[in-house]
């Protein structure tokens, strides 16, 4: 029995209220969602966002949490899995591949369904209309903003939101916590941090903190990813991929190839980590008092 593997997107673009879903018509005739063969030491995600770009032009913006897959039998003695991811597109501007693609359309969910050809795709589609129903998210992108000082009780509310939402937080939102706070942003100390904060509505509803790690082990220069947070009521709507790829833009910048993170050890943190485009799992974290 041969087995094959390809990997893809169902690509959304909200409009208002609503949202329109990416369907090719290939060269075969066929309407189908985005996906291709995994090539030689590809990891999922890396395949799936190839594969978006060569036939549509438009760049992955994966969503948290979502991972679906199918399986069929696409001649006699071969099994394909094809896994999907869920990605929102920036805009509704694409180019046809035209080796692979006759036309693109952008559809909403009950004439998406009806063009599809195959069950196994209408049901993968169906699967992620739901999940976006869940997470509430035929919404907004997260907007993306430096953290600033004037930033500061944007991000206190933040905290006291966080702790009604889920009361797991184990320091105090007191004066010597917001004194180090500001002085943070004076400090030369910190002039290597970055931490970037997301906004949905005029609110924060989540941040990302990382900073500088230099060794004369190699000469090298790393980054540290010290914490990543959302509000539980806002994650699996992009929140901490688009700070995470706004964070990785900015260190690309600097010149830096290379993010290290400690992982929490629950299982959403892990989930989270583990659909992680470009990275991998490996050595264990350690916290030593001094």
């Amino acid at each position: 029995m041969i087995h094959e593997k390809s990997c893809g997107a169902v690509v959304f673009f909200p409009v208002g209220k609503e949202r329109l879903y990416l369907i090719e018509q290939m060269k075969k005739g066929h309407f189908s969602m985005c996906k291709g063969h995994v090539e030689e030491d590809e990891s999922e995600h890396e395949t799936a966002a190839r594969e978006l770009l060569e036939e549509t032009a438009l760049r992955a913006r994966f969503l948290d949490g979502f991972r679906e897959t199918e399986e069929y039998s696409p001649y006699a003695g071969c099994m394909k899995e094809v896994v999907f991811f869920l990605s929102q597109a920036e805009s509704t501007r694409v180019i046809p591949q035209p080796e692979e693609v006759r036309e693109i359309y952008w559809l909403p969910l009950d004439l998406a369904i009806r063009q599809l050809s195959f069950e196994s795709d209408r049901e993968i589609l169906r699967r992620a209309d739901a999940f976006l129903n869940a997470a509430g998210s035929a919404a907004t992108a997260p907007e993306i903003r430096p953290y600033t000082a004037d930033r500061i009780p944007d991000v206190v509310r933040f905290e006291e939101e966080l702790r009604r939402e889920e009361d797991v937080w184990g320091w105090e939102i007191d004066d010597a916590y917001l004194e180090s706070v500001r002085k943070s942003f004076s400090d030369d100390l910190f002039r290597d941090s970055i931490s970037l904060l997301a906004y949905l509505d005029g609110r924060v509803v989540g941040r990302i903190d990382s900073s500088m790690i230099r060794s004369r082990f190699d000469g090298s220069t790393k980054a540290y990813l010290d914490w990543i947070c959302v509000l539980k009521s806002c994650r699996h709507k992009g929140v901490a991929q688009a700070l995470l790829n706004e964070l990785r833009r900015e260190l690309k910048t600097k010149g830096l190839n290379t993010l290290i993170a400690l992982t929490a050890s629950n299982d959403e943190a892990q989930r989270f980590y583990r659909c992680i485009p470009n990275s991998e799992m490996h050595d264990v974290g350690i916290w030593i008092d001094i």
